[in-house]
């Protein structure tokens, strides 16, 4: 409608999946992003280390080969805000272009 607000939600799942926590991700939520975001499994990423609550530098490669298509799209969403959509130094695109662009 004209002159609505859009108000993105994210519960605590959602952060936890930005912190790449994928202890409640489903089958059906892997396969939502197999084809969503081209990645490289040597692509470098940060991974919640809930023993030591900090972030631990990894690999794509790290994960299951049907979960990495989720990791890389969530990748995106933590690259810097002011980037515009798919401006990022390896070839992974922003599924969430409003969140990412300026």
């Amino acid at each position: 409608a004209a002159g609505g607000a859009f108000h993105a939600l994210l519960g605590n799942h959602e952060l936890m999946n930005t912190r790449l926590d994928l202890r409640y991700v489903t089958d059906g939520g892997y396969a939502d992003f197999i084809d969503v975001v081209e990645y490289d499994p040597s692509d470098s990423v940060q991974v919640w280390d809930r023993s030591s609550a900090s972030f631990r530098s990894s690999t794509l490669a790290e994960f299951e080969p049907h979960q990495r298509g989720r990791v890389a799209a969530f990748m995106s969403l933590r690259q810097p805000t002011g980037r515009a959509a798919g401006d990022s130094p390896s070839r992974r695109k922003c599924v969430c272009s409003w969140w990412c662009a300026s």
